[in-house]
């Protein structure tokens, strides 16, 4: 990767995480002075090659979404034919390594986790959308116990181009709606 991802743009600083379906690296953009997490989609996955079009086409409804608990995408764009989401940076641990590291929270800190993971939910839903990947590794908790969702609904997109890609690729398996487990059509109804 080079120091630069959109040239003249962003300024990429370091690479954040490695996942199954790319790469988020921690940049800055130059035109909105601002710190940004980029996630740089890999070209193929599950041997089948990513459309960079076909992923923007459908990623551009995520750009209209805003809440204080939303990762905010502020850019959408293709690079090389590679899909390229620029979104906010938040800096916190996931729910799934705050677990891992102090152990069961209390029934009142996952109160009021879950409720504002579920006012997130609504706010998405009511705007047509499903995360379809929820689970505590895509939830953010910062040092005030403040939320932020991750990774809203690009793998259910990656799933729309590839068809016939084996769901299990792209969602953890534990956190898998019963739904989809079915491969059963969702609704928001």
């Amino acid at each position: 990767m080079n120091t630069q991802l959109l040239p003249g743009k962003i300024e990429i600083q370091g690479e954040i995480a490695k996942g199954q379906t790319g790469t988020i690296y921690y940049g800055y953009d130059l035109e909105l002075r601002q710190e940004m997490a980029i996630k740089v989609y890999h070209t193929h996955i599950n041997g089948r090659l990513i459309r960079g079009k076909a992923f923007i086409e459908k990623a551009q409804s995520l750009l209209r979404l805003e809440h204080p608990n939303l990762i905010k995408i502020f850019k959408v764009e293709e690079q090389d034919g590679t899909p390229v989401v620029c979104m906010e940076f938040f800096d916190a641990p996931s729910l799934q390594h705050v677990i891992h590291n102090e152990g069961p929270l209390s029934v009142e800190r996952m109160l009021l986790l879950a409720r504002e993971i579920a006012e997130v939910l609504v706010h998405i839903h009511f705007q047509g959308i499903i995360h379809g990947t929820l689970h505590p590794g895509h939830v953010l908790v910062g040092p005030q116990g403040q939320i932020k969702v991750m990774d809203l609904g690009l793998s259910w997109i990656l799933m729309d181009i590839l068809k016939n890609c084996d769901a299990e690729l792209l969602r953890p398996l534990p956190y898998l709606l019963p739904e989809t487990a079915k491969s059963e059509l969702l609704t928001l109804s």
